[in-house]
């Protein structure tokens, strides 16, 4: 497990953010641990392009680990243990608090960008953002 989040926990001191790798007492480690591999490596696997850029994996798992956490901690009653069903967030909440951030800021860099090489600055986009 520390291999595969050396990455993540660099980037969260670097931003002084708290890692949402957290376990709950009581429950099975090792479980949950195997919940977040799985959960970077499918983030990893469906990020396409992204996946050339390490800080925004980091970013979304990020959100996603709290997500998930949420998902199978926030359920349950601290007095008696029992489950209760929460209401789910609209479609778009992800979208819209995670991904549409990241585009924002794509967008932002390529005007950037744009105007320094319409100046007559060579800069190559990947390397210069990643």
């Amino acid at each position: 497990m520390d291999n595969i989040f050396k990455n993540y926990r660099t980037w969260c001191n670097y931003l002084r953010c708290k890692s949402h790798l957290r376990f709950q007492r009581g429950c099975d480690r090792q479980q949950l641990k195997l919940i977040y591999i799985s959960l970077y490596l499918l983030i990893w696997g469906e990020a396409s392009n992204i996946r050339f850029m390490p800080k925004c994996i980091c970013y979304i798992f990020h959100n996603m680990a709290n997500e998930v956490y949420e998902v199978l901690f926030s359920s349950v009653n601290p007095l008696t243990g029992d489950t209760y069903v929460t209401v789910a967030p609209d479609d778009e909440l992800f979208l819209r608090n995670v991904i549409t951030p990241i585009y924002a800021l794509l967008q932002k860099v390529l005007e950037v960008f744009s105007t320094k090489v319409a100046d007559g600055l060579k800069i190559r986009f990947f390397h210069a953002f990643k």
